[in-house]
C-alpha cells in the first residue's frame, strides 16, 4: 500500500489502498487473531516516500513479517519496484516499492 498522489489544491492520503486492487489494510490484530504462522513486527509510515511538491503526495506504508513456522507459503504483491511513482509538474519522483527477504 502507498499513498495517493496530490491534487493541485491538497495533499494525497497516506497509507491507502487501491480501490482498483485486491489489496486490503487489514489490521494486525485481525491477523493476530487469524493466523498463527506469521507475525507482523512493524507497521509505520514510510518517512519521506511522498514526493515533494507544491502538494505533498501521500506517504508509503511498511509492513515486517516474521515468519513463524516452516513450510508457511507468504505471498506479497507490489507494482512500482521497478518504475518509481512519477510527480506531475513541479513534483519530485519518489521511492518505488521494495521487498526485502
Amino acid at each position: 500500500m502507498g499513498g495517493y498522489g496530490a491534487s493541485p489544491r491538497v495533499d494525497g492520503c497516506d497509507a491507502v489502498d487501491s480501490t482498483l486492487s485486491n489489496c486490503t489494510n487489514v489490521p494486525v490484530e485481525a491477523m493476530d487473531m487469524d493466523f498463527d504462522h506469521f507475525q507482523v513486527e512493524a507497521y509505520e509510515l514510510v518517512p519521506d516516500s511522498c514526493g515533494h511538491g507544491r502538494q505533498r503526495g501521500g506517504l508509503a506504508l511498511m509492513r515486517r513479517y516474521r515468519i513463524l513456522k516452516d513450510g508457511a507459503n507468504f505471498a506479497r504483491f507490489s507494482d512500482r519496484a521497478k518504475i518509481a511513482p512519477f510527480g506531475d509538474s513541479s513534483a519530485v519522483q519518489t521511492v518505488g516499492a521494495r521487498i526485502v527477504n
